[in-house]
């Protein structure tokens, strides 16, 4: 059986793209495993001369069994990212997913491949991740429950029950109407509301919110390497939605093998939630949250508008104490 096939999406950043690549190249697994580019086509002018960069250096991408490109002639705002999955579905029950930003360990696919043979049979498990957030507690190198989700390369089932995109704005709109659901994602992972809020006006399409907001719904995990096998160079300036920070962009990354067996605990230790809910903001985002679902739920116009200040102005304080310190 061949390793789990990998589908890399890029656009316009070719030396970004470029390191990926060969990062991915240095796992003993790529000699083996079918490579899928997912290339979106120029929005503008000024990224063409790039994105033909991108293509050129795909043209001479050898290491994997098989490279098969899909890319668009123009910018499909990501839909040919839609297509590209659909159709690795097409023949496969699983797939690894990284995008162009991202550094992986030399033993990233063995991690990967590993979790999804080990709990493939088990529906707690939503994905297995590659990535694990700087500073994360631990005392050795091993696998790890955890109510979260990290796009930053990762392995998933087909079996796993994904969110559509058209119904991603019903689904986080749920969540605002049920306060036990909003309340053990926000007392959790209080950075998560405003994406959540953002889902359900319709103006985000957040496939990983809606991932990590499912391990709490339902009663699930993902699997993570208590180290990261991932580092996101996109922290440069130059990712979407990605401020500069180099705690993401120098972030060292595990070098050696990580076990992954049946007998990991699927049940998330205390600690690790407890550094989790600081690591996005603490009990500051988590009032924040509580004000944005206060906003939401306020049926009455007058108290909607004093809540939205309130929101704002609160969200202001936070921030200038963030400066400050």
């Amino acid at each position: 059986m061949f390793p789990a096939p990998i589908i890399v999406t890029v656009y316009d950043r070719p030396h970004h793209f470029r390191a990926c690549i060969e990062s991915l190249k240095s796992n003993p697994e790529a000699a083996c495993t079918e490579l899928f580019i997912s290339s979106d086509g120029p929005s503008c002018d000024g990224s063409r001369e790039r994105v033909e960069k991108v293509r050129t250096y795909i043209k001479g991408i050898t290491g994997f069994r098989k490279v098969t490109l899909f890319a668009s002639k123009e910018n499909t705002h990501r839909e040919v990212v839609n297509q590209t999955k659909d159709a690795v579905w097409a023949e496969n029950e699983r797939y690894i997913f990284i995008e162009d930003d991202n550094i992986v360990s030399p033993w990233f696919l063995n991690f990967i491949n590993a979790g999804l043979d080990t709990f493939a049979e088990n529906k707690d498990v939503l994905a297995v991740c590659g990535y694990n957030y700087p500073g994360f507690p631990f005392e050795k190198s091993e696998a790890v429950a955890l109510r979260c989700f990290a796009a930053w390369g990762y392995g998933i089932w087909r079996d796993r029950g994904f969110i559509p995109d058209n119904e991603m704005a019903a689904y986080a709109s749920s969540i605002f109407a049920d306060t036990k659901k909003f309340a053990r994602i926000n007392g959790r992972l209080p950075h998560m509301a405003p994406m959540l809020h953002a889902m359900a006006k319709g103006n985000l399409i957040a496939g990983d919110v809606a991932i990590c907001a499912r391990t709490f719904c339902d009663n699930k995990v993902c699997i993570f390497p208590s180290r990261s096998l991932v580092r996101n160079i996109g922290h440069d300036g130059t990712g979407q939605h990605c401020e500069m920070d180099e705690r993401y962009t120098a972030q060292d990354i595990l070098s050696e093998p990580i076990d992954v067996s049946n007998s990991i605990s699927l049940d998330p230790q205390g600690r690790n939630t407890r550094w989790l809910h600081g690591f996005v903001g603490g009990r500051r985002k988590e009032i924040l949250g509580w004000l944005l679902f206060l906003e939401v739920r306020i049926r009455n116009p007058v108290l909607n508008r004093i809540g939205k200040r309130l929101y704002r102005m609160v969200k202001r304080v936070v921030k200038y104490q963030k400066v400050i310190k």
